[in-house]
């Protein structure tokens, strides 16, 4: 960690001096950190003066796990594909990185790459592709957070592309109801999302973690 000075300073960490100090740039090395929520207290004497810090920081070495992919039936639009919602097991998802197959007529298998790319974490997201009117889509989709990791891959199970006037579209054009678990412990509190209809293909519709308290 740094800390920089406007003046020559002599500077130390909880008790500790710095490697180096001295001047107006102080440095120490932190080795053996272990993943979790970092605070130092930072104390500098410069001349009889003594001024003091706080440096905070986060070790996250663990990638994010896509728990669920979610890309509903039809597409109801040959333009785009339809709204995509990801649940994952972590809070500070930074974006999405997706593939998307086209697998022609055929039942749900490998399918051909056709487009791919990455969003931010607005769910859910639409990708914009001329569909074929027939055909099969799925996703892949992985999952990268705030502290640059990127995880494995999750597959959705697909789509048809179909034009607005199928009668799939027009058969509900009213929104499912919804209800909410809520599930708090003493390290993070997660909100579930659930489809309450009985023609919900999708029953768990979203996870997320709204907030996590590391000691």
């Amino acid at each position: 960690m740094k800390v920089l000075t406007n003046k020559n300073a002599v500077c130390g960490y909880d008790g500790n001096v710095f490697e180096v100090t001295g001047g107006t740039e102080h440095t120490q090395l932190l080795t053996g950190l272990s993943e979790e929520e970092h605070i130092y207290l930072v104390q500098c004497k410069i001349g009889e003066e003594e001024r003091e810090g706080q440096i905070k920081f986060t070790i996250d070495i663990t990638p994010p796990v896509v728990k669920e992919v979610e890309d509903g039936n039809f597409s109801c639009n040959l333009g785009e594909t339809p709204g995509v919602f990801v649940s994952t097991d972590e809070e500070a998802i930074s974006g999405y990185y997706y593939e998307l197959y086209d697998e022609g007529n055929n039942t749900f298998g490998a399918g051909t790459l056709v487009k791919n790319g990455t969003v931010d974490a607005t769910i859910p997201f639409k990708v914009n592709f001329d569909l074929v009117e027939g055909h099969t889509y799925h996703f892949k989709v992985m999952a990268g957070d705030a502290a640059g990791n990127w995880g494995m891959f999750e597959e959705s199970d697909g789509f048809s592309a179909v034009p607005p006037s199928h009668d799939k579209c027009a058969e509900d054009e009213k929104a499912p109801a919804i209800s909410f678990v809520i599930d708090e412990t003493c390290t993070k509190t997660t909100v579930e999302m659930y489809c309450d209809e009985p023609g919900c293909d999708y029953r768990r519709v979203f996870l997320s973690v709204i907030s996590s308290i590391r000691k």
